[in-house]
């Protein structure tokens, strides 16, 4: 994805995809039905039939998943979890206040762990922010340092419902960054440099 691509670096808001949703409130069902059961059984030891218990796992789970799904699309989980703008990043669950990209210090592609098959997005911020910045980077991240990790296969684009991979979010923040970042400050000259090229000896004028 091209910088002139990036529909002059407009605000994109993403949140939960409807399948991911849905899938995490099926499992939240069984877990409660399972639970439920469990407690059946306990209290009704071995005078209940095999089919009285398939029966009642039953009755508790359609009722449960109906509900999950129906408080799933109402709660707070269809709300904006990640903003990428020319203000910077934020998740706004979090904070309010977005955090500026000159203070982030490199983008990268990450593998969690060596058994994980995917990767993810790291977001590492400058180490030499003072301590209320820091306090920001901290409150919005997922741990307790300078970095935050977002993984964008549960995520969707508000505005257009498209999906994107964690490389596409690794090439849309970085061209941000670059964008709206301060470029690198000049290297001091050195006076060693400066006297050398100074130097009419050295032009062969005298």
């Amino acid at each position: 994805m091209a910088d002139g691509d990036l529909q002059q670096f407009r605000e994109i808001r993403f949140r939960y995809a409807s399948n991911a949703i849905s899938l995490a409130a099926i499992v939240a069902a069984v877990i409660v039905a399972q639970a439920f059961v469990g407690l059946f059984e306990l209290v009704a030891g071995d005078r209940v039939s095999s089919l009285t218990r398939v029966l009642v796992a039953i009755g508790l789970f359609v009722p449960l998943v109906s509900s999950a799904l129906w408080l799933a699309h109402r709660l707070p989980m269809k709300r904006t979890q990640l903003v990428i703008s020319p203000e910077g990043i934020l998740r706004p669950t979090r904070d309010d206040r977005p955090l500026p990209w000159p203070w982030v210090d490199k983008i990268v592609l990450e593998t969690p762990s060596r058994l994980s098959l995917t990767r993810r997005v790291l977001i590492v911020f400058r180490d030499d922010l003072d301590g209320e910045d820091r306090a920001r980077v901290i409150r919005m991240s997922d741990t307790s340092g300078m970095s935050m990790a977002v993984d964008m296969k549960v995520l969707v684009d508000e505005e257009t419902g498209a999906t994107a991979g964690n490389a596409d979010l690794l090439e849309l923040m970085s061209a941000y960054c670059r964008r709206f970042s301060p470029p690198p400050a000049p290297q001091p000259e050195r006076p060693e440099d400066a006297s050398a090229f100074s130097s009419s000896a050295w032009t062969g004028l005298d």
